[in-house]
């Protein structure tokens, strides 16, 4: 049955998903390239370009040599594990990449709870910043999206909820 493998692949992949429903107004998602070259991102790193799945391991800089043109953005949103920690250079596409993967889980599951911690209140606002942050431009074209939003919270504890109570809140660690 069609509408039963679309709803499971809605269900069960990120990057399907967020290509349907992000950026509804401007052809759907497509995972975002760097604008810094592989080398850059390497020698410019402040700190090891690693992150941490549980049990699984990524090596950054073998990815971007690897494959500069999608780094490793995939890989961490088809990553399974319940608890992920991300860490990596600046401009490596950590938000982009991770943000489709939240919204899905999000809206495909009631009551799901994500805490997301960062270096600085910057980070924060530039993912929830109801003007100019990344999370509201990828849900802004979408209807169906919208019309989940229960309402976005800035203080004191920035919090994103939708109305079947999955939430986001996000803390300077």
């Amino acid at each position: 049955d069609k509408e039963a493998l679309e709803e499971l692949k809605l269900l069960y992949d990120p990057l399907y998903w967020a290509s349907k429903f992000l950026y509804a107004d401007k052809g759907g998602y497509k995972p975002r390239r760097s604008n810094a070259s592989v080398h850059e991102l390497i020698t410019t790193a402040r700190e090891p370009i690693v992150a941490d799945y549980g049990d699984l391991w990524l090596d950054f800089e073998k990815d971007l040599l690897a494959d500069p043109e999608y780094p490793y953005q995939e890989r961490f949103i088809y990553c399974t594990y319940p608890r992920v920690c991300l860490r990596a250079g600046r401009r490596v596409g950590k938000s982009n990449g991770v943000l489709p993967k939240l919204l899905q889980r999000m809206y495909t599951r009631e009551g799901y709870r994500i805490v997301l911690l960062t270096k600085g209140l910057p980070q924060i606002e530039t993912i929830l910043d109801e003007e100019k942050g990344l999370l509201p431009e990828m849900i802004r074209g979408s209807k169906e999206l919208m019309a989940s939003v229960v309402k976005l919270i800035t203080h004191p504890t920035p919090r994103f909820l939708l109305k079947n109570g999955s939430y986001l809140e996000a803390y300077v660690s």
